[in-house]
């Protein structure tokens, strides 16, 4: 008779995702049905340097947590949305206290409903549009260091492997392995230095 199967991480667009399983027939399954909650992970930023996605993550696996039951992270303006398989979330509610020796608070985030966290809105220029300037740009790495990156494989673009000579475009959405998001939001134009002005949002 066969299964369907379905995949989702709680959130739209979701790189780290679970695998469902129902009858063929019928509707989807419901999202609300995948056992992932997601936590709003909040700190003072006024006493504390910006935290990384790297910062999130390691504190959440120091926790002795394996890496399947952590999601996606997303950075917000006052922290990060991380989502997590159900069965943790209270574990890591009550003992992650600090992220890169910054106090942080833990709790349940508003809804299920597709969450699409803030994210920061940056400007940045680079000199081309190629993957391996922006990566280099946005994460503040030597090109040669964004350019190991992805030749590991560890880069992707709209969640597919990319060459580091790929020219980016508006909307394209890259992720660095352990390290974070962007989305490329409006290329502005050149500069008066003859560089490109990207506006981006790191989520």
């Amino acid at each position: 008779m066969g299964v369907a199967a379905q995949l989702y991480g709680g959130h739209e667009n979701a790189e780290r995702m679970m695998l469902g399983f129902a009858p063929p027939y019928g509707e989807p399954i419901a999202h609300g049905y995948f056992p992932i909650t997601p936590l709003a992970i909040a700190y003072n930023g006024r006493f504390s340097r910006q935290l990384t996605h790297r910062d999130f993550l390691g504190a959440v696996l120091g926790l002795g947590l394996d890496r399947g039951k952590v999601g996606d992270i997303q950075l917000t303006e006052s922290g990060a949305v991380m989502y997590t398989a159900s069965e943790v979330a209270v574990y890591i509610k009550e003992n992650l206290l600090e992220v890169g020796r910054t106090t942080v608070t833990a709790s349940d985030y508003t809804s299920m409903t597709d969450i699409e966290a803030t994210g920061t809105q940056k400007r940045i220029t680079v000199a081309s549009l190629r993957l391996d300037a922006i990566v280099s740009g946005v994460f503040h790495l030597s090109r040669g260091k964004a350019a190991t990156l992805i030749e590991s494989d560890k880069v992707f673009v709209n969640w597919a492997v990319a060459k580091k000579t790929l020219l980016l475009s508006e909307g394209d959405i890259v992720t660095i392995r352990g390290t974070g998001r962007i989305r490329i939001d409006a290329v502005n134009g050149p500069t008066k230095k003859d560089r490109v002005a990207v506006s981006i949002t790191v989520f």
